[in-house]
């Protein structure tokens, strides 16, 4: 039986940020379904006119989720008896731009959204448009980790480390943001003069395990 030995490699890489991923949540509510549609569509409008100026186009501004629920709450009756009430439909719209990080374009879109009568809720990481660079750099960091391990481990033991026979890899659900969180009321997210900002640099993990032959 052939001897191995099982190495497992760790790589971390890190890089600057260079994208910005704003998520835009959207409500709107009416006792009519069409109305409440009518109303989705206007904020959409909204959103898309208030954005062009800033160089995003209507094609850049992705729909991440959209859906229409029945909304019911509790009442109490005359006689002190609850009962489950419609109160309308209401339609959620979630929303996503991406751009890349520049404070001048970061700063008129945020000024964009604070003034538009749509008022969306908003989320904003920061994250990498070559996310592949990211991700080859660390497996090659975990392939050069597993190499040195066993050839310390090797020669520590007094035998030869032989041909590479296995690799176990696999990829998980990653998450390639910043760390940096900026936030914000809506109303007040953007300013005449805005705070340059530095965002800390996306880091990322992994490991990858490694079987060599020794003699």
């Amino acid at each position: 039986m052939e001897r191995t030995i099982t190495v497992k490699g760790v790589g971390s890489a890190s890089t600057k940020p260079d994208q910005v991923q704003i998520t835009l949540n959207l409500n709107a509510t009416n006792l009519v379904y069409q109305k409440a549609m009518d109303m989705a569509a206007i904020q959409l409008d909204y959103i898309t006119a208030g954005l062009a100026p800033c160089g995003i186009l209507k094609e850049d501004v992705k729909t991440t989720r959209f859906g229409v629920d029945a909304e019911y709450e509790q009442q109490k009756d005359s006689h002190g008896n609850y009962k489950r009430v419609f109160t309308g439909y209401q339609c959620e719209h979630c929303l996503m731009i991406s751009f890349d990080f520049d404070m001048k374009v970061f700063a008129q879109v945020l000024n964009a959204l604070a003034s538009c009568e749509a008022h969306p809720e908003l989320s904003i990481r920061f994250t990498v448009k070559d996310q592949n660079a990211l991700k080859n750099d660390v497996l090659a960091a975990a392939a050069t980790d597993a190499k040195a391990k066993a050839e310390i481990l090797a020669k520590a033991s007094g035998v030869k480390l032989g041909d590479l026979q296995h690799i176990d890899y696999s990829w998980g659900e990653i998450s390639l943001y910043s760390d940096t969180e900026y936030s914000a009321p809506t109303g007040v997210m953007a300013c005449e003069r805005s705070i340059d900002i530095e965002p800390d640099d996306v880091k990322l993990n992994d490991s990858v395990t490694f079987v060599w032959a020794i003699s």
